[in-house]
């Protein structure tokens, strides 16, 4: 914690975010360890309080390169090192205290990549006259990402997964309908519901499909 306070007090935001999550991680995996709840609690805090300092941390446009900058670099570590963090909880009995917490970190890591490649796409046209494509591309890739989930949440039987890609899908249709008809031109109107449309009828046809097989995914428990 000593550390912590002096890393806020010294360093710039670049290099604080560093040294924050390189110390969560110290306090988290020396829990683990050394079997000690007590560090890994405080490290798990620690990562949390470090990632919202690095999501309010503002993109550099005067040296920007799609992907290639600092930013998203640090919140795809963040996204790296909360599912390792859930993946470390399935290797042990946690505590009844923690008992939530590889749940957590899982959908951390979700909601996060969702959202570091959504402000890209939103960094990448900063200042662009091009809307049409930032919009159609954010709607994409919100569409994309949720097959991938849902993929994931069948062939893992992750119900978390499952419901995030319910969760993000319902959030695209909700764009697509209400935002889109409304901000792009019909060219890219057109192509965003034609995805949409898409996605939505292979998800029933194979859902029609292999409807047993499906509900039983559905319906299992987590593992691990």
């Amino acid at each position: 914690a000593n550390f912590a306070l002096a890393a806020v007090w010294r360093f710039d935001d670049k290099l604080l975010n560093t040294l924050l999550l390189f110390l969560a991680f110290c306090y988290f995996y020396s829990g683990v360890r050394l079997n000690r709840p007590e560090l890994r609690f405080p490290g798990l805090v620690m990562l949390l309080l470090s990632l919202i300092h690095a999501l309010y941390q503002p993109y550099d446009f005067s040296n920007y390169a799609l992907l290639l900058n600092t930013k998203f670099a640090l919140l795809i570590i963040y996204v790296a090192i909360f599912w390792i963090a859930a993946l470390i909880y399935r290797t042990f009995t946690a505590t009844e205290f923690e008992k939530d917490a590889q749940l957590i970190c899982e959908i951390i890591s979700a909601l996060l990549l969702l959202t570091a490649v959504s402000w890209e796409i939103v960094a990448y046209f900063h200042g662009s006259v091009s809307l049409n494509s930032r919009n159609l591309l954010l709607s994409l890739w919100w569409i994309a990402y949720a097959v991938v989930l849902l993929v994931i949440g069948v062939l893992k039987k992750k119900a978390i997964m499952r419901k995030l890609s319910i969760l993000v899908f319902g959030l695209s249709i909700v764009k697509v309908f209400l935002y889109d008809v409304q901000s792009l031109e019909t060219g890219y109107r057109v192509v965003s519901f034609i995805v949409l449309g898409v996605i939505l009828l292979s998800v029933s046809f194979a859902f029609n499909k292999n409807k047993e097989r499906v509900l039983s995914f559905l319906n299992a428990q987590e593992r691990g």
